[in-house]
């Protein structure tokens, strides 16, 4: 599974096209991991000479080496900064080919709808997509090329040691025992220990971080959510309940962070007792050789020099237990997500086919347990002409056009119509960032059409809105009233002139005025509009009315006892 997860999650960048210039950027960062610790190896070297010079008195010797350890220190800055510079290259790069993978994916086949249909287990996906990845490359290549330097610096400073620490001489119950490279063993023994006892007590956190980053979302999302829908919030005096849920959502993320650091506390003292055991303990168990004069002080310092490289190159896990811990729970959060996707059924298609107007027989959306919202209908709405849609609230007529759009999972019957040349208007109009200009005359976010200025200055004065700066741009869903709004939408249809209308309670802002004069120029055109509405005026403005009514409660009983439709069977 970790492997699968790791192939999923490095595919957008190391497999896809300009792999080769990754994988050479790679080794340009490996490159420069290797001369820092061709750098730390030296160092162990001068350590050596340098404190030795100091024991002898040896001023020209200690001079050479001060020379030495500046031309070293200068050579670890430049491969410092030099590993930092590819590696925020891989990142910015890996990041950006991840974001574009799972933007993909959540929009592909309108998923970022159709998964309020199904029982999904993912929350928060604007946080998976924006911060999720970003974590999950940037602790990758910090963990990854760490891993590398510690495991490379383990191999050369084990050789190190085993050369140096000499043999451990002594006697139990008459017999004389010698060890090699004692120094070596002690160092092993001394790193897995640490490493166990800090995995014993780290490893909640996994789950913990897990939880938090979730926490962090929700209280995040309950802020947004918040701020987008102030003015409703404002108007309903409904301050109190929003702050009832989002100090429930403090809580219980302040909850989780409490237990976060109480985790952290622990393995933070481990972390602690070990580093400072380990800078002590060599010096400890060398310095009987020492005052034997049976070794330097530039010795001494080497071994406790290569002791330390060894048990922290060792002690990778407790040093990064929890960045380990905060990167795992970020990419079982992402593999997640990317799954859950994959796992949402494929829609099932209403439309038949093609057709100039609109045709349905026996069609009806159908609820979650497969029993349709309404008597199925059967019409046949000829190019130009105009139906109007009535019925109670809730019955389902903005279900009906949800699923002649494709976005419905459950129907019966069939449909045809052309939904290339479908535009559907909501009640709360989609108005996208950029200039009132772009919005009227864009098909979608690439094509645009060719309007006169003659024609666009009509319209706009039509639904009387010359008075709009087009050029300009802005948050327009808050700069315009829903009146607005809607009569910008309306304008819109009248300029890109779609074949099939939909306008769902789309005029439900206007005064009867505004909503008479645009009606009339819709029906002046060769468009075929289907409208739902409940103001009986409407009933003018168009060539057929069809009253949606709900399904009886007997038939409903006899349908769910055994009924097959496209795609449920109940």
């Amino acid at each position: 599974m970790f492997i699968h997860d790791m192939k999923l999650l490095a595919a957008p960048y190391w497999s896809a096209q300009g792999r080769r210039r990754a994988w050479l950027t790679l080794a340009m960062a490996m490159l420069a991991v290797a001369g820092i610790i061709a750098i730390q190896v030296r160092w162990n070297e001068w350590s050596l000479g340098f404190y030795n010079s100091l024991q002898s008195l040896d001023a020209a010797a200690f001079a050479y080496h001060v020379v030495e350890l500046l031309v070293l220190d200068v050579a670890f800055i430049a491969c410092t900064m030099v590993k930092f510079q590819v590696q925020q290259r891989l990142l910015i790069n890996w990041r950006e080919k991840l974001t574009q993978a799972f933007l993909a994916k959540w929009l592909d086949s309108q998923r970022y709808y159709r998964s309020r249909f199904h029982s999904v287990t993912y929350d928060n996906p604007d946080q998976r997509i924006a911060e999720d990845c970003k974590i999950f490359v940037e602790q990758t290549l910090d963990l990854g090329l760490n891993l590398l330097q510690a495991i490379i610096l383990v191999v050369l400073f084990s050789l190190i040691m085993w050369r140096i620490s000499g043999t451990l001489e002594f006697e139990v119950a008459g017999h004389a025992l010698a060890i090699p490279g004692y120094m070596l063993w002690l160092a092993l023994i001394y790193a897995v220990i640490g490493s166990g006892i800090a995995h014993w007590i780290g490893k909640p956190l996994i789950g913990l971080n897990f939880l938090q980053q979730r926490r962090e979302a929700d209280f995040r999302f309950g802020l947004t959510r918040l701020r987008e829908d102030a003015e409703n919030v404002a108007l309903s005096r409904g301050q109190g309940w929003e702050s009832k849920q989002l100090l429930g959502q403090l809580g219980l993320l302040l909850s989780n962070y409490a237990k976060l650091v109480r985790s952290k506390k622990h393995l933070l003292g481990i972390n602690a007792a070990y580093e400072r055991f380990a800078f002590t303990l060599p010096l400890l168990l060398v310095s009987p050789r020492f005052f034997s004069r049976e070794i330097q002080l530039g010795q001494l310092t080497q071994i406790a020099s290569a002791f330390g490289e060894i048990q922290a190159s060792l002690s990778f896990l407790i040093r990064s237990y929890p960045q380990i811990a905060e990167w795992r729970a970020t990419k079982t959060r992402l593999c997640s997500f990317w799954r859950e996707l994959d796992a949402l059924p494929a829609p099932t298609d209403p439309v038949t086919g093609p057709a100039a107007g609109l045709r349905l027989q026996a069609f009806a959306p159908l609820n979650g347990h497969g029993l349709p919202l309404f008597e199925p209908l059967t019409l046949n709405l000829a190019p130009g002409e105009r139906l109007l849609l009535r019925g109670p609230s809730g019955v389902g007529k903005t279900t009906l056009l949800r699923s002649l759009a494709g976005l419905w999972p459950r129907h019966r019957g069939s449909a045809e119509l052309d939904r290339e040349g479908l535009l559907i208007l909501p009640q709360k109009p989609y108005l996208p960032g950029g200039s009132l200009h772009d919005l009227l005359l864009h098909t979608s976010a690439d094509d645009a059409i060719e309007i006169d200025d003659s024609r666009l200055d009509e319209v706009l004065e039509l639904a009387d809105l010359q008075h709009l700066p087009l050029h300009d741009t802005g948050d327009w869903s808050r700069r315009l009233s829903p009146g607005e709004q809607q009569r910008l939408a309306l304008a819109r249809a009248l300029l890109i002139q779609p074949p099939l209308l939909f306008l769902d309670e789309a005029t439900s802002g206007l005064d009867e005025t505004a909503e008479r004069r645009l009606y009339e120029a819709l029906a002046a055109s060769k468009m075929t509009v289907v409208s739902i509405g409940h103001r009986e005026s409407l009933g003018a403005y168009h060539t057929h009315v069809v009253d949606v009514v709900p399904v009886a409660l007997p038939e409903i009983l006899e349908q769910s006892m055994s009924t097959t439709v496209q795609g449920v069977t109940t």
